[in-house]
């Protein structure tokens, strides 16, 4: 569950990236169908495609560097917000993938050995 890293400063220990994308996974598969995945998924990409549209960038990364244009104080902290939201949700959005497309394997029982 936790991930070691040893330098010169101590260990440091770390959430296991793996572990806790397919807990994660595992957790979306337990508690929706496969529409409601579906459903999902099509919500975070709306909700990207409306910032892609609104801030005329095609990133989180473009997003940001948007900031540095003539903007707002409070317009530059809100697109740092969105930057941060819209990495979130491509995160989501790629735990839900996986869910969706491989949802059989994922809901599959082996048959009962006697």
């Amino acid at each position: 569950m936790l991930v070691t890293d040893e330098s010169a400063r101590g260990k440091t220990y770390y959430p296991d990236p793996v572990y806790t994308r397919l807990t994660a996974i595992q957790e979306l598969v337990a508690e929706n169908s496969e529409a409601d995945l579906t459903q999902q998924a099509t919500a975070i990409q709306a909700d990207i495609e409306s910032w892609k549209a609104e801030y005329d960038v095609e990133s989180p990364r473009s997003l940001r560097a948007s900031v540095t244009e003539d903007v707002s104080v409070e317009d530059a902290q809100q697109r740092l917000r969105i930057a941060a939201d819209w990495e979130s949700a491509q995160y989501q959005l790629s735990l839900l993938r996986d869910a969706i497309d491989h949802y059989e394997t994922y809901t599959a029982r082996p048959p009962a050995s006697a």
